[in-house]
C-alpha cells in the first residue's frame, strides 16, 4: 500500500477531515472502530436524523403481501423455506396501518 490519496477538500470542516484521515490510516489498529465513528460528535446529528426519518417513512404497497401467490419454482419438493424477515416485517407494518 502506498498510502497516497487526493487531499481532502477545505470545504469540509477540520473535524470531519481529521476523522476521514484517521479512517484512512494504513495501520488498521490505528483506525477508529465503527462504534467510535458513530459516537463521534460530527456523526451523531446525522445518525439521529436518519433514525428519525426512517420512523416517518410510509410504505406504499400495491397489493398486500399476504395476497401474493407463493413462488414455488426451483424449490426442492417437501422443503419448507426459511422465514423471510423482510417479508415478515412488511406484514407487521401493513397490519399496523390497517
Amino acid at each position: 500500500m502506498s498510502g497516497t490519496f487526493a487531499p481532502i477538500s477545505d470545504r469540509y470542516s477540520p473535524e470531519l477531515r481529521q476523522l476521514i484521515l484517521s479512517m484512512l490510516n494504513l495501520d488498521p489498529s490505528k483506525r477508529p472502530q465503527l462504534n467510535e465513528i458513530m459516537a463521534h460528535r460530527i456523526c451523531i446529528p446525522a445518525l439521529l436524523n436518519l433514525y428519525s426519518d426512517i420512523g416517518s417513512v410510509k410504505m406504499r404497497v400495491e397489493k398486500p403481501l399476504a395476497s401474493m401467490p407463493a413462488v414455488t419454482r426451483g424449490r426442492p419438493a417437501g422443503r419448507i423455506p426459511a422465514p423471510d424477515p423482510v417479508r415478515e416485517r412488511g406484514l407487521e407494518l401493513l397490519k399496523k396501518q390497517s
